[in-house]
């Protein structure tokens, strides 16, 4: 964000932090009157950070490094897709903490819920709009369609070449029809 500076006749930055050390692989953000910012970072490190309070609400280490990194519309759950394929989730409203450890190539019972499915790096992530479909994208043109709830793989395909934005799209006809379809687009880099 970017705020004129008159006197000077430039531009500066309206806020700056730094809680990687490496480059940045994913950003996003929320929709919502108080603004948060999610970045992940090839130093296996995620943060949470608040833009009206302007501070770091959370920092996550990770086993592995984080490719991509999704909010999603309620801001109750971080979803970081990881280099190696699994697609963490963390509830926010279970933490207590402003700095945590992850492990997401474990498979014992106290370990985090993950979307397993992809053998490559998840390079982008989308969830709907409530909250109830994930869309997953890896580097080799798959992508998955996921029930957050019950982690389970809906639709899966995949494309030639990357991804560079994964959406999921309500069809306007579906919402007054009695079944439910939904479409991923994905533009391809």
């Amino acid at each position: 964000m970017l705020s004129p500076d008159r006197i000077l006749e430039r531009v500066g930055a309206f806020r700056e932090w730094r809680p990687h050390s490496l480059a940045v692989s994913d950003i996003a953000l929320t929709r919502h009157s108080t603004p948060r910012v999610l970045s992940c970072s090839n130093d296996h490190t995620a943060a949470l950070y608040s833009l009206t309070a302007n501070e770091c609400l959370l920092k996550i280490a990770c086993d592995v490094a984080l490719a991509s990194c999704a909010i999603d519309p309620a801001e109750c759950r971080i979803f970081l897709g990881t280099a190696r394929g699994p697609v963490a989730q963390l509830d926010l409203y279970a933490l207590n903490k402003t700095e945590l450890s992850v492990t997401t190539e474990t498979s014992s019972s106290d370990s985090l819920p993950t979307f397993s499915g992809h053998s490559a790096a998840v390079v982008r992530l989308d969830v709907n709009q409530d909250g109830s479909l994930l869309a997953s994208g890896d580097a080799c043109g798959n992508y998955a369609i996921w029930d957050i709830l019950s982690r389970q793989c809906l639709r899966t395909s995949s494309m030639k070449g990357t991804y560079s934005v994964t959406e999921l799209i309500v069809e306007l006809f579906t919402l007054f029809g009695k079944h439910f379809t939904f479409s991923a687009i994905s533009v391809l880099f």
